[in-house]
């Protein structure tokens, strides 16, 4: 079985364990099942790749701070920080390797794949809220793109920003008051 089956398996079986809703958990677990009888797979099968022993080192590397604190909180999901240890290498400095077990590393690359497009999606909303809630200057496009729904989200994230108490910020906002 090869690793990119066993990923988009171990997605879905993670759809079928935490769905949010009883229709997404039924959904994929149908979807679940199709994928393993149109490759001739039973859950056995699965089952034993998922659980081998044998540890191997894994990279996972990261681009920033954030991007690695997302990579360890999929990471925490999974096991107690405290008992893991995380190996750097010299040579790969924007690296987490971790030794894990292969059925570990696909849940913890399915996991990934999942949430880095929620993550970059939540970042840009976060970066339009802001800029709104500081009336800094948006995209004039994005902004008419944005349906009813969009825009009272990001007017809710907006309410939950703190105001910032840099001294710079707060002149730079009273100087664009005065002259709107």
């Amino acid at each position: 079985m090869d690793d990119k089956l066993l990923k988009k398996l171990a997605g879905i079986k993670a759809l079928v364990d935490r769905g949010e809703t009883e229709a997404e958990r039924e959904v994929a677990a149908r979807k679940f099942n199709e994928t393993l009888a149109a490759n001739d797979l039973t859950l056995d099968d699965f089952l034993s790749v998922m659980s081998q022993e044998e540890r191997y080192f894994y990279d996972f590397p990261w681009v920033d701070q954030r991007h690695k604190k997302l990579i360890l909180q999929c990471v925490h999901a999974m096991f107690d920080l405290e008992t893991m240890t995380i190996y750097s290498r010299r040579r790969r400095r924007k690296c987490l390797t971790l030794k894990l077990t292969r059925g570990e590393y696909i849940t913890i690359c399915a996991m990934l794949e999942a949430y880095f497009p929620a993550w970059n999606k939540a970042v840009d909303e976060l970066l339009l809220a802001f800029c709104g809630k500081h009336k800094l200057t948006v995209d004039s496009a994005k902004g008419s793109e944005l349906s009813l729904e969009e825009i009272a989200r990001l007017q809710a994230i907006m309410r939950g920003l703190s105001p910032v108490d840099d001294p710079r910020t707060m002149r730079l906002q009273d100087g664009l008051q005065a002259t709107t």
